[in-house]
This record gives C-alpha cells, sequence and structure tokens, in this order.
C-alpha cells in the first residue's frame, strides 16, 4: 500500500509540473494559434489586400510590448512569407524568403567571415512596412555550420550580426 501511494504521489507530482512546464512556456510565449475567422475584419482585410490568393500556413496573436501583433506565415505565388500586424490593421513588418544569391554584399560576407564554408538552409528579407513602402532592414538567414550545428543569425543590411 505504501508503495502505492507514494507510486500515486510521484505521478501526481509529475503531472502537475509537466501542466506547470506548459502553462510557463505559454505565458513566455504569449502567443495564440488562430483560424483565420479568428482574425478581427481590419487585420484580415490589410493581409488579403497586400497578399492576394495567399495560403495562410500558421496565424498567432502575440503581445508585444503593449501591443497586440498578429503574426502571419504564408505562401503567395510559391514563395513564403510572414507579416506583423497590428490590431488596426496596420502591417508593420514583412519577412520574404530570397535566394541566398540575393544577399547584398555586406550581409553574405558577415555570415561567410563568421560562419566559413556553412550551408544555408533558408533567407528571409525583413523589411519595415510605413504605408505602401516597404524598406529591408536586416536579413534572417537559418544554416547548417561547418561543424553540423543549426544557426539563425540575423544581419542588419550594413553587415552587422545582430542576433544569434
Amino acid at each position: 500500500m505504501r508503495y502505492a501511494t507514494a507510486g500515486l504521489l510521484l505521478a501526481a507530482m509529475m503531472i502537475g509540473g509537466g501542466c506547470s512546464a506548459m502553462h510557463k512556456n505559454e505565458k513566455e510565449s504569449h502567443e495564440k494559434k488562430l483560424m483565420p475567422s479568428d482574425v478581427p475584419p481590419k487585420v484580415m482585410s490589410a493581409m488579403d489586400t497586400r497578399f492576394q490568393g495567399a495560403q495562410y500556413t500558421s496565424i498567432t496573436r502575440e503581445e508585444e510590448k503593449g501591443n497586440t501583433i498578429y503574426d502571419f506565415e504564408l505562401t503567395q505565388g510559391g514563395r513564403k512569407y510572414e507579416a506583423d500586424v497590428k490590431e488596426d490593421g496596420t502591417i508593420v513588418e514583412i519577412e520574404k524568403a530570397i535566394e541566398q544569391r540575393d544577399l547584398p554584399a555586406p550581409v553574405a560576407d558577415a555570415i561567410n567571415k563568421k560562419y566559413p564554408n556553412a550551408t544555408y538552409k533558408e533567407v528571409m528579407e525583413k523589411s519595415l512596412v510605413n504605408g505602401k513602402q516597404e524598406t529591408p532592414h536586416e536579413y534572417e538567414v537559418v544554416l547548417t555550420t561547418s561543424k553540423g550545428k543549426e544557426e539563425e543569425v540575423t544581419v542588419s543590411t550594413d553587415g552587422k550580426i545582430v542576433h544569434e
């Protein structure tokens, strides 16, 4: 009987700890997955206007610095995009997949210097949006190093590594 009670207690502690860890991760990310029907009409209208005919692969709602931001992952015309949209329908940032060869020279040079012989897996051009103007400000690159480790690196347009 004593072993059964100890086993039940251990199981309850493990389940409780797992639930606590899950809850902690949810709280830390402040992210909620959504269906398009869950997104405010202003936000969906902005996305449908900018990305006509797109297929949405993921939509989440996040709290960032006191603002509600809708984060979209999508494909349009065979190209991968990501977009951040404020609750009022303002698109603030767009990321689009580009080819490695399309990286600006300062960006490619910084990555090649820091990670020689790395294999590029994904390259995203990150643009700030102001009205209809999209201005690249960073590049996010996922690569595999020569040692086989996967890295995600963000580099500014002038070749400074911003985040690893």
